[in-house]
């Protein structure tokens, strides 16, 4: 376990190692987006990712994360993301390619994430995102607070079972809160299957008229997205408990679901 005292670290980290890194804010949970705390312990990764995971069984508690990204973890598990106020331009948290299991697993919880931005020239901002996590253990992603960004949630490719189920917490002044795609988020674009849901989330002051993107350019709540020939490729969402209100009317394509 490392403690990283109060101040600002303008550096690029990246935890090579199984390890608990603590931030001065450790256990305090966050009950609002650009919440006071007591002093932060702030890693700035400026135009980079403030903290790549690049181990299994890391655990990063009671951060201020800034920069371009707050968090990126391609490929591990065992990844706990808990009580960190993120403050980033193009993405919060971004998770991808994770086998997960009874002793492996994925935890993103208790995140306060603000986003700057809507767009990045023509690409659209992300709140948090996960991508093709499958295995045996359902991904914990349960009561983030999100503000700003054109996606709260953007998902592809969650294949776990059971299903991983995106809960609690609240979405505002985003394009759209969840977004389920069963093609991949990325180039080359595979068309992959999906089985998530979505449960018990507030979602409310939606904004944002994105004209450089204007396939998406419009208000949802949940919007799920299928697109392709590959009949293995299903979108299978549950969606349950929801309060949805203020979806904006500039598009026709613009509604809670």
């Amino acid at each position: 376990m490392v403690r990283v005292d109060a101040g600002t670290y303008t550096e690029q980290v990246s935890v090579s190692k199984a390890l608990t890194l603590r931030g001065a804010n450790t256990a305090t949970a966050l009950t609002v987006c650009g919440q006071t705390r007591a002093a932060e312990t702030v890693i700035n990764g400026s135009t980079g990712a403030a903290i790549t995971i690049a181990s299994n069984g890391v655990t990063v508690d009671g951060f201020e994360l800034q920069g371009a990204i707050g968090l990126s973890s391609t490929g591990y598990t065992d990844l706990v993301v808990i009580n960190n106020k993120v403050n980033t331009v193009a993405q919060g948290i971004a998770v991808s390619g994770a086998t997960t299991s009874a002793t492996d697993e994925v935890t993103i919880t208790g995140n306060a994430v603000t986003l700057s931005t809507q767009a990045v020239s023509t690409t659209a901002t992300v709140s948090i995102a996960l991508a093709s996590v499958g295995g045996t253990a359902a991904a914990t992603v349960s009561n983030n607070l999100i503000c700003g960004g054109f996606y709260g949630y953007a998902l592809s490719n969650l294949t776990t079972t059971p299903r991983t189920v995106i809960s609690g917490g609240s979405i505002t002044g985003v394009m759209q809160g969840v977004a389920a795609f069963n093609s991949m988020l990325v180039a080359p674009f595979t068309n992959l299957p999906m089985t998530v849901g979505v449960d018990g989330i507030t979602m409310s002051g939606f904004t944002g008229n994105v004209t450089a993107i204007p396939s998406a350019n419009f208000h949802a709540g949940v919007y799920a997205f299928t697109a392709g020939s590959n009949s293995a490729a299903v979108l299978d969402i549950t969606v349950n408990n929801l309060d949805i209100s203020g979806t904006g009317k500039h598009s026709m394509a613009s509604g809670g679901l």
